[in-house]
């Protein structure tokens, strides 16, 4: 399973946010991605200044399904 997180920076300051989906884990890798996508479409409705530092899907092991 897998999270999707992204590294966001510029909104608060000029500090940096670890970002986790709120939806929680996803089955594959290529579901986190599409989810990440989703994600970053909507931070910039949000917060149009934002930078984007990093994105990943961290794979998370020992997760019940």
């Amino acid at each position: 399973m897998f999270m999707a997180e992204m590294m966001v920076c510029g909104f608060l300051q000029t500090q940096c946010m670890l970002m986790q989906d709120s939806k929680g884990l996803h089955f594959t890798q290529r579901e986190c991605i599409e989810r990440l996508e989703e994600m970053v479409t909507a931070m910039v409705k949000v917060v149009p200044q934002f930078e984007l530092k990093a994105v990943r899907c961290n794979k998370v092991e020992g997760a019940k399904t």
